[in-house]
Order: C-alpha cells, then structure tokens, then sequence
C-alpha cells in the first residue's frame, strides 16, 4: 500500500455527507485534516462548522480507491467529484480552489504570523543593520 495514492472520503456519521479528497500520501493528509480540525483552523469552512458541532467522533475517514499512478490521482478524485456530489467540498474542481474563500479571520491570523516572523527577524539583526534597511530599503 505504501507505492499507492488514495482518494479518500470524509463520512459524517450523523449526516452522511462526504468530503472527496485525493492525496500523495494518506497517513500525511489524514493527519493535517484531523490536527486543523482540533486546532479550528481547518481551510475548509463546511467540515470545520461541522467538526465543531458534532465533534470528533462523527467523522470517519475512509479510503476508496488506490491510484498507483500519482498521474491519474487528480483525475480519479474528479470521477468521485462528480459521481458523489459531496456535500463539504466547497471547490468542485479537483486540485483546485476555486470557490474557496478565506475567512477574513484566516487571512488575519496568516498575516499577523507573518508580521511576528518579520520581528523575529529583525531582534536578531544587529542595529546598523536595521537602519541600513530602513535608509535603503
């Protein structure tokens, strides 16, 4: 199973509504979508309004093709796109985010990260450095 692609689905037990994904490496992208889960910063506004009301418990993750070829994996996830109309996918496009639109608290966060990154960097600058920067851009 190791040399194989997956395309996965994320069931609701509750519901039954789905998420169609498609990934490299399944152990990996199932550990992304539970941690952003638990941590509330999921991309995915639909599955995260979902896990934050039912919980953890209700969503089961389930693979439901192999791809050994990471050239068809795209091609595959845009079969079960069509085929399953799944409720939490926002982008109905494989591959693609398209629809998907930030949360303005999202966009917030990511650019006070960045900010937090760019002080970081500047503490450990010497100070003829940083006046050069700012002198000179």
């Amino acid at each position: 199973m190791d040399n194989y692609h997956a395309i996965y689905i994320i069931r609701s037990i509750s519901t039954d509504r789905i998420y169609v994904g498609s990934a490299i490496n399944y152990n990996k992208r199932f550990t992304q979508h539970s941690y952003s889960l638990i941590k509330k910063n999921h991309c995915n506004s639909k599955l995260q309004n979902h896990f934050n009301k039912y919980g953890k418990e209700d969503l089961i993750y389930e693979i439901i093709e192999l791809v050994h070829l990471k050239e068809n994996l795209i091609r595959r996830e845009q079969h079960y796109i069509d085929t399953l109309k799944p409720f939490f996918n926002i982008c109905q496009k494989a591959g693609s985010t398209l629809g998907y639109k930030k949360p303005i608290e999202k966009i917030e966060k990511e650019r006070n990260f960045k900010l937090e990154c760019e002080l970081i960097k500047l503490k450990n600058k010497p100070i003829t450095d940083l006046i050069d920067s700012i002198i000179y851009g």
